[in-house]
Protein backbone atom coordinates (compact mmCIF):
# COMPACT_ATOMS: atom_id res chain seq x y z
CA UNK A 1 0.00 0.00 0.00
CA UNK A 2 2.84 2.32 0.81
CA UNK A 3 4.50 2.28 -2.91
CA UNK A 4 1.40 2.34 -4.28
CA UNK A 5 0.59 5.69 -2.68
CA UNK A 6 4.12 6.84 -3.81
CA UNK A 7 3.36 6.01 -7.37
CA UNK A 8 2.62 8.87 -9.89
CA UNK A 9 -1.01 9.62 -10.37
CA UNK A 10 -2.36 8.78 -13.55
CA UNK A 11 -1.88 11.75 -16.55
CA UNK A 12 -5.96 12.11 -16.54
CA UNK A 13 -6.20 12.89 -12.59
CA UNK A 14 -3.40 14.96 -12.53
CA UNK A 15 -5.04 17.24 -15.54
CA UNK A 16 -8.29 17.14 -13.56
CA UNK A 17 -6.79 18.50 -10.74
CA UNK A 18 -5.27 21.68 -12.47
CA UNK A 19 -8.50 22.35 -13.92
CA UNK A 20 -9.85 22.51 -10.06
CA UNK A 21 -7.14 24.79 -9.29
CA UNK A 22 -7.69 27.00 -12.24
CA UNK A 23 -11.23 27.58 -11.35
CA UNK A 24 -10.86 28.13 -7.77
CA UNK A 25 -8.23 30.47 -8.59
CA UNK A 26 -11.01 32.58 -10.95
CA UNK A 27 -13.53 32.44 -8.50
CA UNK A 28 -11.40 33.53 -5.40
CA UNK A 29 -9.30 36.17 -6.93
CA UNK A 30 -11.57 38.39 -7.73
CA UNK A 31 -13.26 38.15 -4.49
CA UNK A 32 -10.05 38.94 -2.54
CA UNK A 33 -9.42 42.07 -4.57
CA UNK A 34 -12.71 43.22 -3.73
CA UNK A 35 -11.99 42.99 -0.02
CA UNK A 36 -9.84 45.56 0.40
CA UNK A 37 -8.05 46.39 3.46
CA UNK A 38 -9.15 45.35 6.64
CA UNK A 39 -10.86 47.63 9.08
CA UNK A 40 -11.26 47.56 12.74
CA UNK A 41 -14.85 47.00 13.20
CA UNK A 42 -17.03 44.99 15.65
CA UNK A 43 -18.35 42.87 12.78
CA UNK A 44 -16.70 40.34 10.79
CA UNK A 45 -14.73 41.52 7.96
CA UNK A 46 -16.62 38.68 5.65
CA UNK A 47 -20.30 40.41 6.79
CA UNK A 48 -19.49 43.76 5.97
CA UNK A 49 -17.96 42.78 2.43
CA UNK A 50 -21.08 41.03 2.17
CA UNK A 51 -23.80 44.17 2.74
CA UNK A 52 -21.17 46.70 1.03
CA UNK A 53 -21.53 44.06 -1.94
CA UNK A 54 -24.94 44.39 -2.13
CA UNK A 55 -25.53 47.78 -1.87
CA UNK A 56 -23.11 48.03 -4.33
CA UNK A 57 -25.14 46.34 -6.56
CA UNK A 58 -28.10 47.98 -6.14
CA UNK A 59 -26.43 51.39 -6.78
CA UNK A 60 -25.20 49.95 -9.95
CA UNK A 61 -28.41 48.98 -11.00
CA UNK A 62 -29.61 52.85 -10.43
CA UNK A 63 -26.91 54.25 -12.15
CA UNK A 64 -27.34 51.86 -15.14
CA UNK A 65 -31.02 53.65 -15.03
CA UNK A 66 -29.75 57.21 -14.87
CA UNK A 67 -31.25 57.64 -11.55
CA UNK A 68 -27.94 59.17 -10.52
CA UNK A 69 -29.25 60.62 -7.05
CA UNK A 70 -30.42 57.10 -5.83
CA UNK A 71 -27.14 55.51 -7.35
CA UNK A 72 -25.23 58.11 -5.24
CA UNK A 73 -27.23 57.39 -1.58
CA UNK A 74 -26.29 53.80 -2.14
CA UNK A 75 -22.65 54.43 -2.87
CA UNK A 76 -22.46 56.71 -0.19
CA UNK A 77 -23.80 54.21 2.30
CA UNK A 78 -21.95 50.97 0.96
CA UNK A 79 -18.41 52.76 0.96
CA UNK A 80 -19.67 53.94 4.64
CA UNK A 81 -19.79 49.93 5.53
CA UNK A 82 -16.90 49.34 3.56
CA UNK A 83 -14.37 51.62 1.70
CA UNK A 84 -13.60 48.96 -1.64
CA UNK A 85 -12.00 51.43 -4.25
CA UNK A 86 -15.05 49.93 -6.83
CA UNK A 87 -17.52 51.38 -4.39
CA UNK A 88 -15.75 54.58 -4.09
CA UNK A 89 -15.45 54.61 -8.16
CA UNK A 90 -19.50 54.30 -8.46
CA UNK A 91 -19.11 57.35 -5.68
CA UNK A 92 -17.18 59.30 -7.80
CA UNK A 93 -19.12 59.13 -11.01
CA UNK A 94 -22.45 59.44 -9.44
CA UNK A 95 -20.80 62.58 -8.14
CA UNK A 96 -20.13 63.71 -11.20
CA UNK A 97 -23.20 63.05 -13.01
CA UNK A 98 -25.03 64.98 -10.28
CA UNK A 99 -22.45 67.96 -10.91
CA UNK A 100 -20.58 67.80 -7.89
CA UNK A 101 -17.36 67.56 -9.72
CA UNK A 102 -15.03 68.16 -6.84
CA UNK A 103 -16.25 65.63 -4.61
CA UNK A 104 -15.85 63.30 -7.72
CA UNK A 105 -12.41 64.59 -8.39
CA UNK A 106 -11.75 63.75 -4.74
CA UNK A 107 -13.62 59.96 -4.82
CA UNK A 108 -11.86 59.35 -8.36
CA UNK A 109 -8.06 59.75 -6.00
CA UNK A 110 -9.03 57.52 -3.34
CA UNK A 111 -10.52 55.01 -5.81
CA UNK A 112 -6.80 55.05 -7.94
CA UNK A 113 -5.06 51.90 -5.66
CA UNK A 114 -3.82 48.76 -6.61
CA UNK A 115 -6.95 46.83 -5.12
CA UNK A 116 -9.54 48.08 -7.61
CA UNK A 117 -10.31 45.57 -10.39
CA UNK A 118 -8.68 45.94 -13.85
CA UNK A 119 -11.54 45.95 -15.90
CA UNK A 120 -12.67 49.25 -13.89
CA UNK A 121 -8.97 51.05 -13.99
CA UNK A 122 -10.50 51.79 -17.42
CA UNK A 123 -13.40 53.17 -16.37
CA UNK A 124 -11.64 55.36 -13.88
CA UNK A 125 -9.51 56.75 -16.41
CA UNK A 126 -12.19 57.54 -18.61
CA UNK A 127 -14.10 59.23 -15.65
CA UNK A 128 -11.31 61.38 -14.89
CA UNK A 129 -11.18 62.88 -18.59
CA UNK A 130 -14.38 63.33 -18.94
CA UNK A 131 -14.03 64.71 -15.40
CA UNK A 132 -11.28 67.38 -16.72
CA UNK A 133 -13.13 68.00 -19.77
CA UNK A 134 -16.22 69.84 -17.69
CA UNK A 135 -13.94 71.00 -15.30
CA UNK A 136 -12.84 73.60 -18.54
CA UNK A 137 -16.42 74.50 -19.95
CA UNK A 138 -17.83 74.02 -16.15
CA UNK A 139 -18.33 76.49 -13.16
CA UNK A 140 -19.52 76.25 -9.63
CA UNK A 141 -23.01 77.70 -8.54
CA UNK A 142 -24.16 77.61 -4.66
CA UNK A 143 -26.81 79.30 -3.90
CA UNK A 144 -27.90 79.33 -0.28
CA UNK A 145 -31.12 80.53 0.85
CA UNK A 146 -33.78 81.56 3.59
CA UNK A 147 -35.78 80.07 5.09
CA UNK A 148 -34.68 76.70 4.40
CA UNK A 149 -37.86 75.15 2.96
CA UNK A 150 -37.72 76.93 -0.25
CA UNK A 151 -36.85 75.27 -3.58
CA UNK A 152 -34.27 76.32 -6.15
CA UNK A 153 -34.55 76.35 -9.64
CA UNK A 154 -31.56 76.33 -12.08
CA UNK A 155 -32.89 75.97 -15.44
CA UNK A 156 -35.19 73.85 -14.47
CA UNK A 157 -32.90 71.81 -12.27
CA UNK A 158 -34.68 71.79 -8.65
CA UNK A 159 -33.30 71.43 -5.24
CA UNK A 160 -34.76 72.12 -1.77
CA UNK A 161 -32.54 74.09 0.86
CA UNK A 162 -29.59 74.91 -1.01
CA UNK A 163 -27.91 74.27 -4.56
CA UNK A 164 -24.44 73.55 -5.35
CA UNK A 165 -23.15 72.01 -8.92
CA UNK A 166 -21.24 72.45 -11.57
CA UNK A 167 -22.93 73.83 -14.76
CA UNK A 168 -21.65 75.08 -17.99
CA UNK A 169 -20.55 78.35 -18.33
CA UNK A 170 -23.10 81.26 -18.92
CA UNK A 171 -25.97 83.07 -17.45
CA UNK A 172 -28.47 80.62 -16.23
CA UNK A 173 -31.99 81.87 -14.51
CA UNK A 174 -32.12 81.17 -10.99
CA UNK A 175 -35.99 81.14 -9.26
CA UNK A 176 -36.76 80.68 -5.30
CA UNK A 177 -40.23 79.85 -4.50
CA UNK A 178 -41.52 79.12 -0.37
CA UNK A 179 -44.55 79.01 0.47
CA UNK A 180 -46.18 82.86 2.13
CA UNK A 181 -43.13 84.47 0.70
CA UNK A 182 -42.39 86.71 -2.36
CA UNK A 183 -40.70 84.46 -5.24
CA UNK A 184 -37.19 86.17 -6.46
CA UNK A 185 -36.09 85.32 -9.95
CA UNK A 186 -32.52 86.28 -11.06
CA UNK A 187 -30.34 85.96 -13.58
CA UNK A 188 -26.66 84.84 -13.11
CA UNK A 189 -23.33 84.13 -14.82
CA UNK A 190 -21.47 81.78 -14.24
CA UNK A 191 -17.88 81.54 -15.05
CA UNK A 192 -15.85 78.13 -15.95
CA UNK A 193 -13.53 76.97 -13.46
CA UNK A 194 -15.20 79.42 -11.27
CA UNK A 195 -17.38 79.33 -8.07
CA UNK A 196 -20.27 81.99 -7.99
CA UNK A 197 -21.95 82.29 -4.83
CA UNK A 198 -25.82 83.94 -4.33
CA UNK A 199 -27.55 84.16 -0.91
CA UNK A 200 -31.11 85.27 -0.97
CA UNK A 201 -33.46 86.38 1.95
CA UNK A 202 -36.95 85.95 0.79
CA UNK A 203 -39.56 88.75 1.80
CA UNK A 204 -42.65 87.62 3.68
CA UNK A 205 -45.63 87.77 2.01
CA UNK A 206 -48.52 89.83 3.26
CA UNK A 207 -48.86 93.04 3.97
CA UNK A 208 -48.07 95.98 6.33
CA UNK A 209 -49.53 97.03 9.23
CA UNK A 210 -48.85 100.49 11.20
CA UNK A 211 -50.32 101.61 14.37
CA UNK A 212 -50.75 105.26 14.97
CA UNK A 213 -51.45 106.53 18.70
CA UNK A 214 -52.76 110.00 19.21
CA UNK A 215 -51.05 111.81 21.59
CA UNK A 216 -47.82 109.94 21.62
CA UNK A 217 -46.67 106.36 22.13
CA UNK A 218 -45.37 107.35 25.36
CA UNK A 219 -46.81 104.90 28.19
CA UNK A 220 -48.82 103.12 25.57
CA UNK A 221 -48.61 99.03 25.08
CA UNK A 222 -49.73 97.73 21.96
CA UNK A 223 -50.54 94.13 21.36
CA UNK A 224 -50.82 92.67 17.77
CA UNK A 225 -53.37 89.25 17.60
CA UNK A 226 -51.97 88.46 21.60
CA UNK A 227 -48.58 89.34 21.03
CA UNK A 228 -47.15 92.31 22.80
CA UNK A 229 -44.79 94.68 20.19
CA UNK A 230 -41.54 95.26 21.42
CA UNK A 231 -41.04 99.31 21.02
CA UNK A 232 -37.70 101.03 22.01
CA UNK A 233 -37.11 104.04 23.24
CA UNK A 234 -36.14 106.07 20.17
CA UNK A 235 -39.64 104.19 18.42
CA UNK A 236 -41.25 105.54 21.00
CA UNK A 237 -40.86 109.38 19.97
CA UNK A 238 -44.16 110.51 18.03
CA UNK A 239 -47.50 108.53 17.47
CA UNK A 240 -46.47 106.61 14.59
CA UNK A 241 -45.47 102.65 15.70
CA UNK A 242 -42.73 101.10 13.58
CA UNK A 243 -44.23 98.98 10.62
CA UNK A 244 -44.82 95.34 11.22
CA UNK A 245 -45.03 92.97 7.97
CA UNK A 246 -48.21 90.59 8.64
CA UNK A 247 -50.03 88.00 6.40
CA UNK A 248 -53.25 88.87 4.57
CA UNK A 249 -56.23 88.27 6.75
CA UNK A 250 -58.36 89.35 9.95
CA UNK A 251 -56.21 90.92 12.77
CA UNK A 252 -56.94 92.32 16.13
CA UNK A 253 -54.75 95.73 17.50
CA UNK A 254 -55.38 96.18 21.07
CA UNK A 255 -53.76 99.73 22.46
CA UNK A 256 -53.89 100.31 26.45
CA UNK A 257 -52.70 103.03 28.44
CA UNK A 258 -52.69 102.35 32.18
CA UNK A 259 -56.61 101.13 32.55
CA UNK A 260 -57.82 102.68 28.87
CA UNK A 261 -57.67 100.25 26.31
CA UNK A 262 -59.25 100.23 22.57
CA UNK A 263 -59.59 96.94 20.27
CA UNK A 264 -59.60 97.59 16.83
CA UNK A 265 -60.35 94.78 14.15
CA UNK A 266 -59.14 94.82 10.82
CA UNK A 267 -58.15 93.50 6.99
CA UNK A 268 -55.11 93.24 5.76
CA UNK A 269 -54.53 92.41 2.01
CA UNK A 270 -52.16 91.48 0.09
CA UNK A 271 -49.66 94.12 -0.65
CA UNK A 272 -51.28 96.86 1.38
CA UNK A 273 -50.48 99.36 3.87
CA UNK A 274 -52.66 99.86 6.64
CA UNK A 275 -52.75 102.05 9.49
CA UNK A 276 -54.93 101.84 12.73
CA UNK A 277 -55.75 104.98 14.77
CA UNK A 278 -56.01 103.99 18.74
CA UNK A 279 -57.99 106.96 19.47
CA UNK A 280 -59.57 106.92 23.22
CA UNK A 281 -56.28 106.46 24.71
CA UNK A 282 -54.59 109.48 24.95
CA UNK A 283 -53.01 110.75 28.00
CA UNK A 284 -54.97 112.90 30.71
CA UNK A 285 -55.36 116.56 30.11
CA UNK A 286 -57.66 117.54 33.58
CA UNK A 287 -56.82 120.61 34.76
CA UNK A 288 -54.06 120.37 37.68
CA UNK A 289 -56.17 121.67 40.76
CA UNK A 290 -53.86 121.13 43.76
CA UNK A 291 -50.22 122.23 41.91
CA UNK A 292 -52.05 125.63 41.20
CA UNK A 293 -53.53 125.96 44.40
CA UNK A 294 -50.47 124.64 46.36
CA UNK A 295 -48.22 127.62 44.60
CA UNK A 296 -50.74 129.99 44.80
CA UNK A 297 -50.37 129.47 48.46
CA UNK A 298 -46.95 129.30 48.89
CA UNK A 299 -47.22 132.74 46.53
CA UNK A 300 -49.67 134.44 48.66
CA UNK A 301 -47.42 133.29 51.96
CA UNK A 302 -44.71 134.83 50.31
CA UNK A 303 -46.50 137.89 49.87
CA UNK A 304 -47.77 138.26 53.29
CA UNK A 305 -44.20 137.87 54.70
CA UNK A 306 -43.05 140.65 52.81
CA UNK A 307 -46.21 142.76 53.69
CA UNK A 308 -45.43 141.43 57.14
CA UNK A 309 -41.20 142.39 57.01
CA UNK A 310 -42.34 145.86 55.69
CA UNK A 311 -44.87 146.72 58.38
CA UNK A 312 -42.16 145.27 61.23
CA UNK A 313 -39.68 148.12 59.39
CA UNK A 314 -41.55 150.69 58.96
CA UNK A 315 -42.71 151.19 62.55
CA UNK A 316 -38.67 150.99 63.22
CA UNK A 317 -38.62 153.60 61.21
CA UNK A 318 -41.21 155.82 62.35
CA UNK A 319 -39.53 155.19 66.15
CA UNK A 320 -36.46 157.28 64.98
CA UNK A 321 -38.64 160.20 63.41
CA UNK A 322 -38.46 162.81 66.40
CA UNK A 323 -42.27 163.77 65.56
CA UNK A 324 -43.61 159.80 65.96
CA UNK A 325 -46.51 159.89 67.71
CA UNK A 326 -46.74 156.41 69.54
CA UNK A 327 -50.57 156.40 69.15
CA UNK A 328 -50.82 156.60 65.99
CA UNK A 329 -48.37 153.20 64.86
CA UNK A 330 -49.02 151.72 67.79
CA UNK A 331 -51.11 148.61 65.54
CA UNK A 332 -47.96 148.11 63.19
CA UNK A 333 -45.86 145.63 65.09
CA UNK A 334 -48.79 143.67 65.66
CA UNK A 335 -49.94 143.82 62.32
CA UNK A 336 -46.77 143.44 60.90
CA UNK A 337 -45.90 140.17 63.23
CA UNK A 338 -49.60 138.90 62.25
CA UNK A 339 -49.50 138.77 58.40
CA UNK A 340 -45.84 137.76 58.59
CA UNK A 341 -46.38 134.74 60.93
CA UNK A 342 -49.65 133.83 59.08
CA UNK A 343 -47.66 134.14 55.31
CA UNK A 344 -45.22 131.79 56.57
CA UNK A 345 -47.53 129.34 57.44
CA UNK A 346 -49.43 129.32 54.59
CA UNK A 347 -46.99 128.82 52.25
CA UNK A 348 -45.34 126.51 53.92
CA UNK A 349 -48.40 124.48 54.26
CA UNK A 350 -49.60 125.10 50.61
CA UNK A 351 -46.09 123.76 49.59
CA UNK A 352 -46.29 120.69 51.87
CA UNK A 353 -49.77 119.54 51.05
CA UNK A 354 -50.65 120.40 47.74
CA UNK A 355 -47.68 120.92 46.05
CA UNK A 356 -45.06 119.08 47.26
CA UNK A 357 -47.70 116.24 47.13
CA UNK A 358 -49.07 116.63 43.76
CA UNK A 359 -45.28 116.16 42.31
CA UNK A 360 -44.65 113.49 44.61
CA UNK A 361 -47.73 111.74 43.11
CA UNK A 362 -46.20 112.47 39.93
CA UNK A 363 -42.86 111.27 40.38
CA UNK A 364 -44.36 107.53 41.99
CA UNK A 365 -46.93 107.20 38.78
CA UNK A 366 -43.78 107.84 36.38
CA UNK A 367 -41.80 105.30 38.50
CA UNK A 368 -44.51 103.00 38.41
CA UNK A 369 -45.33 102.90 34.80
CA UNK A 370 -42.01 102.92 34.08
CA UNK A 371 -40.66 99.99 35.89
CA UNK A 372 -43.42 97.65 36.52
CA UNK A 373 -44.19 95.17 33.83
CA UNK A 374 -47.28 95.13 31.96
CA UNK A 375 -50.65 94.83 34.38
CA UNK A 376 -51.66 90.98 34.74
CA UNK A 377 -53.48 89.02 34.03
CA UNK A 378 -54.43 90.19 30.43
CA UNK A 379 -56.16 87.05 28.11
CA UNK A 380 -54.55 88.56 25.19
CA UNK A 381 -50.94 88.55 26.42
CA UNK A 382 -48.73 86.33 24.64
CA UNK A 383 -45.00 86.59 23.20
CA UNK A 384 -43.03 89.54 21.65
CA UNK A 385 -43.62 90.30 18.32
CA UNK A 386 -40.66 91.96 16.15
CA UNK A 387 -42.11 95.57 14.37
CA UNK A 388 -38.95 95.39 12.21
CA UNK A 389 -40.45 94.98 8.63
CA UNK A 390 -37.92 92.72 7.42
CA UNK A 391 -38.54 90.29 9.81
CA UNK A 392 -42.11 89.36 10.31
CA UNK A 393 -43.17 87.16 12.39
CA UNK A 394 -46.87 86.97 11.40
Amino acid sequence: MGLMLLAPLPVRPRRNALVAVAIACSVLLPITAFAGPKRNTAEPMADNEMRANGIYQDAKKSFDANDFQKAWELATEAEKIFAHPAIVLMRGRTARKLGHLREAEDAFRRADSPQLPKPLVRTLNDERQMLNDELHIKGELVVQVQPSNAVISVDGDTQKGSYAKWILAGKHKVELVAPEFRPVVRTVEVTAGDTQRIKVELARQGGTLIVVVPGGLQGVDILLDGKLLELTPESRIGDRAPPVNVLPGKHEVVCARGPQRVAKALQVELDAVVDVRCEGVEPPTHFPTKPVLGWTGVAVGAGMLSYGAWGLASYQSDKSDPRWNPTSTSNKPVMGTVYAVTGVAAGVLSYLFLARGSDRAADEKTARATDAPWPLPHPWQGGAVSPHPSAPDL
